[in-house]
């Protein structure tokens, strides 16, 4: 069994896969520098495409198969509770089949997007608890993806059931690979992993899982009223053309993506939080509660710069986040507080250089416009 969990959520499809430890040492000794990283000094970005190509090529030579009728999301780490889910599947572009997030973004059904409203993957719960724990966070069966916690699953795991082939024993590497759809960013992650050649005792060496739990309902609920109410019913609006959270610290920039309706492009640099391709929806106005928006000033200022990563030293600002992501993004404090798409900000506008007496000196440009230092004002 594994599983991951999106505080912030993009939607997408996510696959799994095995490489050897060894075939994974033997891309960087026969790519990178010796010693490299440290004392062997650094790889070109030839001897570092290399290596990736490789490191990528083993992973996808064990793309792990699925368990039938395994997905679930569980209720944070309790692992007898969770709504069992009805699998959306999509075969990749060399075959492999990856498995579709079964929470979908915020709205992203609704205005258009592929995927499916939230309740109709429902195929059971385990308990009655947990389902009103899903009501809370979810909304009820007429709520499509407008729920509290579409946009931020965050109390929700992601479970499957994977097959592990028949391959040597030894150390392996075990990864996880996510595609969002409604950011233009790929995820990536591995654990260590060790394949037995024989299999251990009952229950030894595995954590507890829900083939232990009692047997839950075989057919799935159909709830009439719940802790919340149906959420608001957007107005059509459009959706811009394509463009490239969150929570990891970024990956390395990938191979071109499986087959999505826009091709995925690296992540830019965001803070790391506590544990991703299609266009996203557009960013509420202020002042427009029925579209997401809190009622906000007439004027709106960004309260620039982002600090830390956020602003990546003056290269990205609000608009860098409302144009590669939207909405998606409100979910963090800093943007919440500081970007006028998320509806915060500030009515005040930035203080006004003083007129300068006699000799004039430029100020250093902002953002893209100095480059990180490379352009100034000749």
């Amino acid at each position: 069994e594994v599983g991951w969990n999106a505080y912030a959520n993009h939607a997408g499809g996510y696959v799994y896969t095995l490489c050897k430890k060894s075939d994974f040492d033997a891309c960087r000794d026969a790519h990178l520098p010796a010693g490299f990283p440290g004392s062997g000094g650094t790889a070109d970005a030839t001897q570092e495409e290399n290596y990736l190509q490789c490191v990528w090529d083993c992973f996808e030579s064990n793309t792990l198969e699925w368990t039938p009728n395994s997905q679930k999301v569980q209720w944070r780490d309790e692992a007898c509770s969770y709504a069992r889910m009805d699998a959306s599947e999509k075969v990749g572009r060399d075959g492999e089949i990856w498995r579709y997030t079964p929470i979908p973004d915020k709205l992203q059904v609704t205005l258009g997007g592929e995927g499916k409203c939230t309740w109709d993957s429902v195929a059971g719960f385990s308990d009655a608890d947990v389902e009103l724990k899903f009501l809370e966070s979810f909304g009820t069966s007429d709520v499509c993806d407008s729920g509290p916690g579409a946009r931020s699953p965050r109390d929700w795991h992601v479970m499957d059931g994977v097959r592990v082939p028949f391959l040597p024993g030894g150390e392996y590497l075990l990864g996880w690979r996510w595609d969002a759809y409604m950011a233009d960013q790929m995820w990536t992650g591995c654990a260590d992993v060790t394949i037995l050649d024989v299999f251990p005792a009952e229950g030894e060496g595995s954590a507890p899982s829900s083939s232990t739990c009692p047997p839950s309902p075989t057919t799935a609920p159909v709830p009439t009223a719940g802790p919340t109410g149906p959420g608001p019913t957007p107005s059509p609006s459009s959706r811009p053309s394509d463009v490239p959270e969150s929570p990891t610290p970024p990956p390395v920039p990938p191979p071109p993506t499986w087959d999505h309706p826009a091709s995925a492009m690296p992540p830019i640099p965001v803070p790391t939080l506590s544990p991703a391709a299609s266009a996203p929806i557009s960013a509420p106005s202020a002042g427009d509660p029925d579209q997401g928006g809190p009622p906000g000033p007439s004027s709106c200022y960004d309260v620039l710069p982002l600090p830390g990563n956020w602003g990546g030293n003056g290269e990205h600002d609000c608009d860098t986040y409302e144009s590669h992501g939207g909405t998606s993004y409100c979910v963090h404090d800093v943007l919440q507080g500081q970007c006028c798409f998320c509806g915060g900000g500030s009515s005040t506008g930035p203080p006004t250089p003083s007129p300068v007496s006699g000799p004039c000196t430029d100020h250093t440009l902002t953002g893209n416009w100095g480059g990180r230092g490379v352009y100034y004002m000749y």
